[in-house]
């Protein structure tokens, strides 16, 4: 956020909320923010939790990283983790677990279309693609052995609950994992592979630690280079991001096939004032381009 010293205090356009007249407000004395427009105010660990969509104990690590300083947090013993810190570290499994999977038989051939793609092996590792078997309880028994318990994985949104009983939602599908801009796995898309299914993706729902209106696909890889370069290329899908980034245009996000939202908007506009909108180039590419431009238009 840029401030300018008005007075004791110091002003800006607000990160949260989309306008044109800086009602931001810092107080370097009272060590507190506070937005006259929408309201949100806080310190500055409220503000890394807000900004970066973290909960507490990762936001006091994150500032503490920045600054080379030394935590300890204290846990008392026989405490349980939180569900936030649960459905993290399941996700950040599951995506280890799908990335394995491209080296058995059955996800040779996915990785091998992949490399067709041309989406190279250091590529598929750093983005943790890769393959969800067709076996419809594959990951389920895995973590059923592993003894996760059973209302983590409810609200996971990994498993889908059928007549049968609970099932994973993604079978015989290329996995994209989807980090947060911290990087922590928050979610999945599931795309299809030689199947006759109707539905080319399949997505994980919103759950406690994923909204979908808030996460460009790609941005915590690339937040710091579309900083530097003051400009930012929003592309549509998942490998037309991995494409453009293998080739060096590193300053790129996509919006993972969804709509454009003002909730991305304030986000990119927190790295640069500068958008190039790099859609399909069909009518339902062309038409979401002109959207996805009103919204920033709205934004600022």
């Amino acid at each position: 956020v840029q401030l300018k010293k008005r007075g004791r205090n110091y002003f800006g356009l607000c990160p949260f909320h989309g306008e044109k007249t800086a009602s931001f407000s810092v107080s370097p004395e009272r060590q507190i923010y506070k937005c006259f427009g929408c309201s949100v105010g806080g310190g500055v660990i409220n503000f890394i939790m807000e900004i970066e969509g973290m909960e507490f104990v990762n936001a006091v690590k994150h500032l503490a990283d920045q600054y080379s300083i030394e935590v300890q947090i204290d846990k008392t013993p026989g405490q349980s983790k939180d569900l936030i810190t649960q459905l993290f570290e399941l996700h950040e499994t599951t995506s280890n677990i799908f990335l394995k999977n491209l080296g058995t038989e059955e996800g040779g051939t996915v990785s091998a279309h992949l490399e067709s793609r041309g989406i190279s092996k250091d590529t598929i590792k750093k983005f943790k693609l890769g393959y969800s078997l067709k076996q419809k309880d594959a990951l389920l028994s895995t973590f059923r052995k592993d003894g996760i318990k059973g209302d983590v994985m409810k609200q996971s949104g990994l498993f889908i609950d059928t007549k049968s009983g609970y099932m994973d939602r993604f079978n015989g599908r290329i996995m994209f994992s989807i980090p947060n801009s911290s990087g922590k796995v928050a979610a999945f898309a599931g795309r299809v592979f030689e199947s006759d299914e109707p539905a080319k993706y399949v997505n994980s729902p919103e759950t406690a630690i994923y909204n979908k209106s808030k996460i460009l696909y790609g941005l915590h890889e690339t937040k710091h280079v579309i900083r530097e370069r003051k400009s930012v290329i929003v592309v549509e899908g998942y490998l037309d991001f991995l494409q453009l980034y293998q080739s060096g245009i590193h300053n790129c996000v996509s919006v993972s096939g969804t709509a454009f939202t003002d909730q991305h908007a304030l986000q990119l506009k927190r790295f640069c004032n500068n958008v190039y909108l790099a859609y399909d180039g069909d009518s339902a590419g062309k038409a979401a381009a002109i959207r996805a431009g009103y919204v920033l238009l709205r934004s600022g």
